[in-house]
């Protein structure tokens, strides 16, 4: 029992992600060729066919940053950037979507696989001394830049945040992510949550984000109920076998 508990022993098995539909063969190959260790893969389970098409569509014109989204926030000068630093972990540590990848290895079904734990710096840039001009041109290049870099879909978390000194009394937060992970409807909670463990980190208090129910429990419904009880609204159009729409 001793060395059961002893750090660094044990591995995962198939048996523990029953959705990826791996052989422990095809497990190890999974992690040898992401070079994902297996004592830190959270889960790993199929994509939706939403996502599907937006990381075929990005990798099809990954010059263009398509399903790339960007949010750029007004803050005051006085952020405390080790703060924010903390509550950017603390959110990633409180959504496993923000800590999940994508494997899209040849030959094999496309996954999404959940660390427990990954790397995230807050990037902190100062253009005080910079002219209005200047700055403008300056965030206008690091939008597009950003934009067009992307991410590598197999090195979570796909996203990245820049805190700009911008002036006196005002900073600029530009947080890019890809729309694979994160809608319109859930970007509330993010920063609900981001605001929260920042002010908390600000006054000296623990952090205590609620946990927020991994996008696999969806996966979980949506590969076991079957197609015929996939029913559409009854407004929704819907083409005839004679090729014509009704509603």
């Amino acid at each position: 029992i001793q060395h059961c508990f002893t750090e660094g022993v044990g591995a995962r098995t198939v048996s523990d992600f029953d959705l990826a539909g791996l052989n422990q063969e095809g497990l190890q190959a999974l992690c040898s060729r992401f070079a994902i260790d297996s004592r830190n893969l959270e889960s790993a389970y199929p994509m939706s066919p939403l996502q599907e098409g937006m990381l075929f569509e990005s990798l099809r014109h990954e010059e263009r940053g398509v399903y790339i989204t960007q949010l750029l926030l007004t803050l005051p000068a006085d952020v405390d950037r080790k703060c924010l630093q903390g509550a950017w972990e603390d959110v990633i540590a409180a959504f496993p979507i923000l800590r999940t990848g994508f494997s899209l290895g040849e030959g094999a079904e496309a996954l999404q696989t959940v660390m427990k734990c990954v790397s995230f710096a807050l990037e902190n840039v100062d253009w005080q001394d910079a002219n209005t001009e200047e700055k403008a041109k300056r965030l206008e290049s690091l939008i597009e830049t950003r934009k067009k870099l992307g991410f590598d879909f197999t090195d979570a978390p796909l996203m990245s945040a820049v805190h700009v000194l911008w002036s006196e009394d005002e900073s600029k937060l530009l947080w890019t992510h890809h729309h694979a992970l994160i809608d319109g409807w859930s970007l509330p909670q993010v920063f609900d949550a981001l605001t929260n463990a920042y002010r908390a980190r600000l006054n000296g208090h623990s952090t205590s984000l609620p946990y927020s129910a991994p996008y696999e429990h969806y996966i979980r419904w949506l590969v076991t109920v079957p197609y015929t009880q996939l029913t559409l609204p009854t407004n929704y159009p819907v083409e005839t076998t004679e090729g014509a729409v009704t509603a």
